[in-house]
């Protein structure tokens, strides 16, 4: 989710900037059941062509790769499977 913008900012400049985030945009065909967490985005994705799971993850440009953000990633993707069996 991305980070609130305070009333008095200049949005409509090209210098303006909220620093990353995930943006999920869809078609009126496509449904999603989306899950926000810090860090991923994960959706159940259902269309005319079938289902899939979609998996946003967001890592701060502005902060190194660390041990930790390896360790998180992997907990989500052990966790992917258990996830999509609660929501059958």
């Amino acid at each position: 989710m991305a980070r609130p913008i305070l009333p008095d900012s200049r949005s409509d400049n090209v210098e303006f900037r909220n620093h990353g985030g995930l943006a999920l945009v869809l078609r009126d065909s496509i449904k999603v059941r989306v899950c926000f967490r810090v860090g991923h985005m994960c959706g159940y994705v259902t269309s005319a062509d079938g289902q899939f799971i979609l998996l946003g993850i967001y890592r701060p440009g502005s902060q190194a790769v660390c041990d930790a953000f390896f360790v998180d990633l992997s907990v989500v993707f052990e966790q992917l499977p258990c996830r999509r069996l609660r929501q059958l």
